[in-house]
């Protein structure tokens, strides 16, 4: 994914208020589990990859409720998608920006103290070091 593809879907999470939580996808399993808990996080957007990896620890996250994978001409067919995640909605990308396209929804418009972005590096072996940025886009945006 490129950039420019990123920064495109980090601006329709900010046009609808969503915090985006970025978490290197390199972090262990502890330390995933760790931020995705403490962002209660219910939406995760992630490589189709990373999907073998959230079923792996998936009984102990405690929010998600969804998943998107991003899908290209590399990923497999739909019958290799883990289905054996919880009760959690597992969907392709494509299948969001089609939604997206049939059903319009307006703008939530962020305040100040919004918070954009939540960071989470791997800081040190010991505990995770989280940084927030508080919502800019509002006085943009107003």
């Amino acid at each position: 994914m490129t950039l420019l593809a990123l920064a495109l879907r980090f601006q329709g999470c900010f046009r609808q208020n969503i915090t985006v939580v970025t978490i290197y996808a390199s972090l262990g399993d502890d330390a995933l589990i760790h931020s995705l808990n403490e962002a209660q996080v219910p939406t995760v957007i992630c490589d189709f990859k990373q999907l073998n990896k959230l079923a792996a620890i998936s009984s102990s996250l405690e929010t998600i409720s969804n998943v998107i994978y991003f899908d290209d001409e590399d990923t497999p067919s739909g019958s290799d998608v883990p289905q054996d995640i919880g009760n959690w909605r597992i969907s392709p990308f494509s299948e969001v920006e089609k939604l997206g396209r049939n059903n319009h929804v307006h703008p939530r418009q962020p305040i100040k103290k919004d918070i954009a972005v939540i960071m989470y590096t791997s800081g040190s072996t010991i505990a995770q070091v989280a940084r927030q940025t508080e919502n800019r886009v509002a006085g943009v945006t107003r």
